[in-house]
């Protein structure tokens, strides 16, 4: 009898410690089951590449299987609304593509707001730049831009409707005073399609995309501020224009989280960060990028510091929302 008195009292003593500390339980067995990463974006695209060859190396460190979600729909909205109204558990990680996400809040009122996502890393930067067919008249930038000053409104130049490309396009328009036909696609393909169908003059791409055409097409400028990885030996627009700044605008593909993640749960948020960090200097993980042709666009720059670059792009796409044909 005296010993089921003791053995009940242990019971009670251990549910009453359990129950005292359920954050303590519940950081203990986190994750458990699996995570899930949002990719806002049709499965083989290149944001979908990217995330599936970074989920299958950061699960290995995270402990649990990370889990493919594409909701595409409206340029990102669709899936980015989604995960705005998930909860804030670290339980789902946002794969997001600037300037769609900016564009989208600034342009077509979604009903989520920038601040509500906290950027781990703007994990690859693709350049965004001048592109014509091999046996173009156009030899160089200079040239292209002297043609289309000549006969205002009637080159045709094609680029994906409220993407990086679209800004670039808005700046060429209102900063450099070029007047070109624009046509306006919904995804690098068409866009890659219509340039090797003669159908436009130039096109305005990104290197990632524009891989696929090398060989028939030829890259004039790079509408940033640094070189492409993936074209090393093409200027930068400032190169062939002797000092002349174009903005810092890139295709930029980011992982973020839910920012209400790092106050609720410090030690959730601390973990992705560092399982996030181990995936990226996986060795098979580099590898794999170097097989895929992503390794020169990628990069870890860090929460700080891809905060300040995610809040500059935001600020570009305010300055020239006002023409982006964002395609609903």
């Amino acid at each position: 009898m005296k010993k089921l008195a003791i053995l009940g009292i242990f019971i009670l003593l251990l549910a009453i410690s359990v129950f005292a500390s359920p954050g303590k339980l519940c950081a203990a067995e986190w994750p458990s089951g699996k995570v899930t990463m949002l990719i806002p974006f049709k499965a083989g695209g290149s944001s979908d590449s990217m995330g599936r060859g970074l989920a299958k190396y950061w699960e290995k460190y995270l402990g649990v299987p990370i889990i493919i979600d594409n909701r595409d729909g409206a340029s990102s909205q669709v899936g980015t609304t989604i995960y705005s109204r998930l909860p804030a558990d670290g339980n789902t990680i946002y794969l997001g593509c600037q300037v769609y996400f900016s564009s989208n809040i600034l342009t077509h009122n979604a009903k989520y707001k920038f601040d509500q996502f906290e950027v781990i890393n703007i994990q690859q930067e693709d350049a965004i730049e001048l592109v014509v067919l091999n046996d173009s008249k156009y030899k160089d930038v200079k040239s292209l831009f002297d043609a289309i000053r000549k006969n205002p409104g009637t080159l045709k130049g094609g680029y994906i409707a409220g993407g990086p490309q679209n800004i670039a396009a808005s700046i060429l328009r209102k900063e450099y005073g070029l007047n070109f036909k624009s046509i306006t696609y919904d995804n690098g393909n068409a866009l890659r399609t219509a340039l090797l169908g003669e159908h436009l003059d130039f096109m305005i791409g990104n290197s990632s995309g524009d891989i696929s055409v090398a060989g028939k097409a030829k890259i004039l400028v790079i509408l940033g501020t640094k070189r492409s990885g993936l074209f090393p030996s093409v200027p930068t627009f400032a190169e062939a224009f002797d000092g002349k700044q174009f903005p810092d605008l890139s295709m930029s593909t980011f992982i973020a989280v839910h920012s209400d993640l790092k106050k609720k749960h410090p030690e959730r948020y601390q973990k992705l960060l560092d399982t996030y960090k181990q995936a990226l200097n996986d060795p098979e993980y580099k590898k794999f990028l170097v097989d895929s042709k992503q390794a020169p666009i990628n990069q870890y720059i860090g929460p700080e510091k891809s905060a300040v670059v995610n809040r500059s792009i935001h600020e570009l796409v305010e300055k020239y929302k006002d023409e982006l044909v964002v395609k609903h």
